[in-house]
């Protein structure tokens, strides 16, 4: 249940991110907090790979 909610939380962080309501700077931390919580390491390699790629 932890990833689901995980999942589910950094989808919508990555369509802040794409929309400008947040900055790459604070997804970076809510990124850290949310790996923090649960924990999740092997899903934070995916979704760093998707501010990488929002970057370039």
């Amino acid at each position: 249940m932890e990833q689901i909610n995980f999942i589910i939380t950094m989808d919508l962080a990555v369509k802040f991110l794409y929309k400008g309501v947040i900055t790459p700077k604070e997804y970076k931390i809510f990124l850290h907090e949310m790996t923090t919580k649960y924990g999740q390491n092997n899903l934070q390699i995916l979704y760093q790979i998707k501010l990488d790629m929002f970057l370039n």
